[in-house]
């Protein structure tokens, strides 16, 4: 496991503890939240020193978030800077409020470093 393991009743608690929290949502049988999982193990010291959260949210365990959500699929990726939701445009310009399936740790490094960027 990568992160905090939490559950649906600390979500706020944990947002509001970094300025970038990053909160997968995944399950235990699901291959590809693994590969995501050793990717967070992999980046998480250096990104916990710049104030970057990591949690994970079990759907399984956690039904009635997943629920709210509208998640479908996972791994499902949510980033919330100051507290807020972020929402990510697509090449095509639609708007998106999470990441689905498991990013390389190229792909989540420079989304981190951006959200991070951004705040400058």
């Amino acid at each position: 496991m990568a992160g905090e393991k939490i559950t649906e009743d600390e979500i706020e608690d944990f947002i509001t503890r970094y300025k970038l929290a990053v909160i997968d949502f995944s399950a235990k049988w699901c291959s590809p939240c693994t590969f995501l999982d050793r990717v967070i193990e992999e980046i998480l010291p250096e990104y916990k020193q710049k104030s970057v959260g990591f949690a994970e949210i079990d759907v399984d365990e956690n039904i009635q978030i997943a629920r709210e959500l509208g998640i479908t699929s996972i791994p499902s990726i949510f980033f919330f800077k100051d507290g807020q939701m972020c929402v990510f445009a697509d090449d095509g310009g639609h708007q998106h409020d999470r990441v689905v399936g498991a990013l390389n740790k190229k792909q989540l490094t420079s989304l981190l470093d951006l959200l991070l960027e951004e705040e400058k």
